[in-house]
């Protein structure tokens, strides 16, 4: 029988989703000199950003969480981050 590896989805399109955090859960979701955020993305196999200071959500204090990868680790990078910061929303 034939298994599906991680690596036969990497010609699929790329994807990005975007959520909003609370402020103060930045540090949580990036940890110290960004070591939480490195590992999620080594993990994933996604891109995953927080948007800089001032750059938020209108009408909220919230910044955006990209994240960017094919489909299979966009969405279970979306899954790491919602572990560490269960208050986050979709935008």
């Amino acid at each position: 029988t034939h298994t599906k590896t991680h690596t036969e989805f990497a010609g699929a399109g790329q994807i990005t989703m975007k959520l909003a955090i609370a402020e103060t859960s930045v540090g949580i979701l990036v940890g110290k000199a960004g070591c939480v955020i490195k590992e999620l993305m080594q993990i994933s196999g996604a891109n995953i950003k927080v948007s800089q200071k001032g750059e938020v959500v209108p009408g909220t204090t919230n910044r955006f969480v990209s994240i960017t990868g094919n489909p299979v680790a966009a969405n279970y990078a979306q899954m790491l981050v919602l572990q560490k910061v269960p208050d986050a929303t979709s935008v």
